[in-house]
């Protein structure tokens, strides 16, 4: 189960939030008409991980692409986008 809410995660700062969108938006070389959307989510079910940062790539008439790292925004580094992202890693 996800809970989303005021007290059950790390606030994100706007800025790591907006940090995290140009470096997707440069290391992939995305045009204009790709929206990248960064989002954090908890979950307290068994197996999964506490908390992640998910990073989804939406085009018009194409299949969303989404990723995730499992730490909060506020703790996501440029390493972490370009490990995500790296040659290889689906």
């Amino acid at each position: 189960m996800f809970n989303i809410g005021p007290n059950s995660l790390p606030k994100p700062s706007a800025k790591n939030i907006t940090a995290i969108k140009n470096q997707v938006s440069s290391l992939l070389e995305l045009d204009e008409q790709t929206t990248v959307f960064v989002t954090q989510l908890e979950c307290k079910e068994p197996g999964c991980p506490p908390i992640e940062t998910v990073i989804a790539l939406i085009k018009a008439g194409e299949k969303t692409q989404q990723k995730k790292i499992h730490k909060a925004i506020n703790e996501v580094t440029k390493g972490d986008i370009e490990a995500l992202f790296s040659a290889g890693n689906d």
